[in-house]
């Protein structure tokens, strides 16, 4: 039995202001196999369109999943694919979502961010094309080239996120990260993180939007197996898989520190042990919303739990 619980919830500060969720969450099942992604947009003036960007996030993200299956049908190909071009489905991630916005960027209004549309359209007029006196020259081409790749950059920034995805099938479980947020699953009575955490308090944290050379290092993906037990993480045990959860850092920041986070994902995982999935279903929103308006931050926070217990029902969503 396999269930979704997909809850995205508005930070107060947002609400009060009159803004958008900049969170995005998606789910998607293709056959027997799941693909969730949850993404947060940078709360940031310097970043308009990011609730834009984390959409797209998702939708690239789930797009990638999606050719990987219909490429490589059968679990032994599609594992030798991935683990031998992790390299090149990186670059095609970050390329896809790159194209994604730059479209989205020339098909919107520049009234719903002048500022930001007005510098860029304006960088357009004047600075994408060489000057006159370099025309016909190899120097005009190359620096026609420069300026277009620095208007991509620019656009890209506008709609700056992060993005954290799985794809669960029935041997292995990939998953691609980037920013602050949480891939989990539940190992013999424990969480265990499938990617580790992303440094806090940096300068400049890692976010789609910046350049492909500079997210390399920052992206992280990788998958486990899936015996017919459950999850092999490495030096750990096999074990039924409880549930995996993608979250945003909305939901860990919103607790006071990481062990009551960590409690609260595994009282959930006791309970679904129990049986009480539908309880838990029911009383999930209300929670992340109290939760949320507690914390201190306030901010944005998603959450997107695959619980599986080893057959398959319909998704249920709240």
């Amino acid at each position: 039995m396999q269930k979704v619980i997909s809850v995205r919830i508005t930070g107060t500060r947002h609400r009060q202001a009159g803004e958008p969720c900049e969170d995005a969450i998606l789910h998607r099942k293709i056959g027997q196999d799941q693909i969730l992604a949850v993404a947060d947009g940078v709360s940031d003036h310097r970043c308009p369109f990011a609730r834009y960007g984390s959409m797209l996030a998702t939708k690239t993200a789930a797009e990638i999943w999606t050719d990987m299956l219909k490429l490589y049908p059968k679990s032994g190909a599609r594992h030798t694919f991935f683990a031998e071009h992790r390299e090149e489905i990186f670059r095609d991630f970050v390329t896809r979502w790159t194209e994604s916005v730059v479209e989205d960027f020339f098909n919107r209004s520049a009234d719903e961010a002048p500022q930001a549309g007005e510098a860029v359209l304006r960088y357009v007029r004047e600075d994408l094309f060489p000057p006159k006196h370099l025309e016909g020259d190899i120097r005009g081409y190359y620096a026609g080239i420069s300026r277009q790749r620095d208007l991509v950059e620019q656009i890209s920034l506008l709609y700056s996120t992060t993005v954290h995805t799985i794809l669960v099938t029935d041997a292995y479980c990939y998953y691609m990260s980037l920013g602050d947020g949480d891939i989990a699953c539940y190992n013999n009575g424990r969480v265990e993180f499938l990617i580790e955490e992303a440094p806090r308090n940096v300068v400049s944290p890692p976010h789609l939007g910046r350049r492909v050379s500079e997210l390399r290092s920052l992206f992280q993906m990788g998958c486990v197996r899936i015996t017919h037990r459950g999850i092999d993480l490495g030096d750990h045990d096999s074990f039924l898989p409880v549930f995996y959860a993608v979250s945003t850092d909305g939901f860990r920041n919103a607790y006071h520190c990481d062990a009551q986070y960590l409690d609260r994902l595994e009282y959930w995982a006791e309970r679904i042990k129990k049986g009480e999935t539908e309880r838990l279903q029911k009383g999930m929103r209300r929670y992340l919303t109290d939760l949320m308006n507690n914390s201190r931050k306030q901010d944005d926070l998603s959450l997107c739990m695959l619980i599986d217990l080893g057959t398959y029902s319909p998704i249920l969503y709240i």
